[in-house]
């Protein structure tokens, strides 16, 4: 119950957007710290590095559908993405 809050969507983490895709494409990876480097791999190898395209008001949803972004929206999409899979 403690770890609910860090479980939750929030303004920069809409991770309930995302319960389907990080199901299905990172589901099948057994246990919990594979699947954190599952998506750390994922971000690494479908998002790119670009300053100048997110902003202030940006979350993971942009960053995913724009496949780019800075450090903080890679950081986002991972936590959106592991929220999504129940890893707070």
């Amino acid at each position: 119950l403690a770890v609910l809050p860090f479980l939750l969507p929030s303004r920069f983490c809409p991770s309930d957007l995302f319960v389907r895709f990080a199901c299905r494409e990172f589901g099948g990876v057994e246990d919990g710290v594979g699947r954190v480097m599952a998506v750390a791999d994922w971000i690494a190898a479908h998002v790119d590095y670009v300053a100048g395209v997110s902003t202030a008001e940006s979350d993971a949803a942009h960053t995913f559908t724009l496949r780019a972004g800075v450090c903080r929206d890679f950081t986002h999409l991972g936590i959106t993405l592991c929220r999504a899979l129940g890893i707070p």
